[in-house]
């Protein structure tokens, strides 16, 4: 579906003030489309999860279409040799076919708890990096923990992992961000996702964590996240901390 020729509606314009420089609450986004909920859903594939019998909303949404829930069985090597992925909270996006969109995106909002409501976009913006040449960058701030989330909760609310789990530190807290194209009126465009295109789909989530956590179940999780911002792979068979091969930053669903 083309959404490039519907009407966009212009932001609130009253925007709060960042708590501690890095944290927007709650502002409420008008869309860069007409504000219809049913295209929303169409375009981002937002269908409820179903995570031990309760309805969640993942705003990673193209994901969900390989979505896999997990269960603990046997062990193997890899599972065993767990390492922590090498990102440091800097990010330099080179977006495929970028430079197409440089006429439309103007800014890359970070935003956790981003979520469609009444035609809104909502969530809690991090930070901020402008949208040029096809690309953008943004350097991760710390989060303050009222933001966080029990480790335990996120696995099995957030990451849908079902099944028993080895925990090195369970009072770990952490959050995942999205990545949203705002056009010059604050609009959005449409979210970005760090994935590759192969047989086998792969796509990253940036996550912060308060404390270094070990996260192991049987042979298709293992995850070690360190202090600070982290990047966990999701395919249809595994979540890792291992960076697969071909990773590329993609505006949703234009592979």
């Amino acid at each position: 579906m083309e959404l490039t020729n519907n009407k966009r509606t212009s932001a609130m314009r009253n925007v709060k003030s960042q708590f501690s420089s890095v944290i927007m609450e709650n502002e409420a986004i008008r869309p860069g489309i007409s504000g219809n909920e049913e295209i929303y859903s169409l375009i981002m594939g937002n269908d409820p999860v179903i995570s031990r019998n309760k309805a969640i909303h993942v705003p990673f949404s193209i994901i969900l279409l390989f979505l896999l829930v997990f269960s603990g069985c046997k062990k193997d090597d890899e599972m065993d040799n767990i390492t922590a992925d090498s990102f440091n909270g800097s990010i330099t996006a080179k977006v495929e076919n970028g430079a197409s969109y440089n006429s439309q995106i103007r800014i890359v909002w970070v935003l956790f708890d981003s979520k469609m409501s009444n035609g809104y976009l909502t969530g809690t913006k991090v930070t901020e990096g402008q949208y040029a040449n096809g690309g953008f960058t943004v350097n991760m701030p710390d989060i303050p923990d009222q933001y966080l989330t029990n480790v335990k909760t996120f696995f099995s609310n957030v990451m849908n992992v079902n099944g028993d789990l080895e925990y090195s530190n369970s009072d770990a807290r952490m959050l995942y961000v999205d990545f949203w194209g705002m056009d010059s009126d604050l609009g959005y465009i449409d979210y970005f996702t760090y994935t590759n295109t192969g047989s086998q789909r792969t796509t990253c989530f940036f996550v912060y964590s308060d404390s270094e956590v070990t996260v192991k179940g049987g042979k298709n999780i293992g995850v070690m996240l360190r202090r600070g911002w982290n990047r966990i792979y999701r395919s249809s068979d595994k979540l890792t901390s291992k960076a697969p091969d071909d990773m590329k930053w993609y505006l949703n669903g234009k592979f």
